[in-house]
């Protein structure tokens, strides 16, 4: 990183500064915390030997280590990533809330910092949305691939007339954008690709005109759809952007599983359906993280996009 600050050409380059700012923006969200840390142990460690009463500042110290060994990085954690919402079982009320799931990573989002636009929605009105894809940009795969999992909600339904408490499912996947460098061949002959309108309210000339593309992956049955512009030509170049993100993740995670079976390990489930957190809103309001055990019972500020509690 400082070799890249310290190249000339890059002052001239806006673009690449940006780049290189949220790079160390993430690096300084590990680094810093982490040098506290190491600074404050050994005093706590004093302090234990001469009888003082530290088990409080002890937990906090592991819970601090706890945030660090998540925030750890990976070899694409620096990267954008497309973040895909799907509602899952229960009707109108999953895709309401797959909706609400969205709000809540548009609001993470700009807590954060990034920047993110919407690459496709596709609407269940007027209850929700049946999927949405959004591109993060910045250092953000890092921050929101521990996102990726089975969001699960229980509530007194707003479309029960019964006024019932109702379980329903939404599905998150975290994608890291595959850099254009990045050596993968697409075949056009294992690509499908139609073309139609868009939906949504509004009446927009999206909705009017067929500009929203869909790739379809042959071998594997993977479909991206894209309808951030209004140029057909344009949105068929991006849905295979992030169709290559997709099928760069699926073989590396086949790379990794075979490597580890090899070795006579238990391959991590890369495209399993393991439920990642729990949201009840109804009777006791909490939100359960299942991957860190943590829970919170700021559930407002959960789906305002705060979810420093349980990470």
């Amino acid at each position: 990183m400082r070799s890249s600050l310290e190249c000339p050409d890059l002052w001239s380059n806006s673009k690449k500064i940006s780049e290189v700012q949220k790079q160390i923006k993430a690096l300084e969200a590990v680094v810093e915390p982490s040098d506290h840390l190491s600074e404050h142990i050994p005093f706590l460690m004093e302090m234990d030997e001469l009888g003082e009463d530290v088990a409080g500042e002890m937990a906090s110290a592991e819970a601090a280590l706890s945030r660090l060994e998540a925030m750890s990085l990976g070899p694409d954690d620096l990267k954008s990533c497309y973040l895909t919402i799907q509602a899952g079982a229960g009707g109108r009320e999953a895709c309401n809330w797959a909706e609400m799931l969205l709000r809540m990573y548009a609001k993470m989002v700009d807590k954060l910092g990034f920047e993110a636009s919407l690459m496709d929605v596709a609407y269940h009105e007027p209850d929700g949305i049946n999927y949405a894809t959004i591109k993060v940009t910045g250092a953000a795969y890092g921050r929101f691939k521990h996102e990726a999992g089975v969001h699960r909600l229980s509530r007194v339904s707003p479309f029960d007339q019964a006024d019932r408490r109702q379980t329903s499912f939404a599905a998150v996947e975290v994608t890291p954008e595959a850099p254009p460098e990045v050596e993968f061949q697409i075949d056009p002959k294992e690509i499908e690709v139609d073309y139609c309108c868009g939906g949504g309210p509004g009446g927009q000339k999206i909705n009017k005109t067929e500009v929203v593309a869909q790739v379809k992956h042959l071998p594997t049955g993977i479909t991206v759809r894209c309808q951030e512009t209004r140029v057909q030509q344009r949105n068929k170049e991006i849905a295979l952007l992030i169709l290559k993100s997709k099928l760069v993740q699926r073989r590396d995670a086949e790379r990794e599983a075979e490597a580890a079976k090899q070795k006579e390990l238990a391959p991590k489930a890369a495209f399993g359906g393991q439920q990642l957190r729990s949201y009840v809103l109804s009777q006791h309001p909490a939100v359960h993280d299942h991957r860190t055990g943590k829970s919170t019972t700021r559930t407002d500020d959960v789906l305002n996009g705060d979810l420093d509690d349980l990470v």
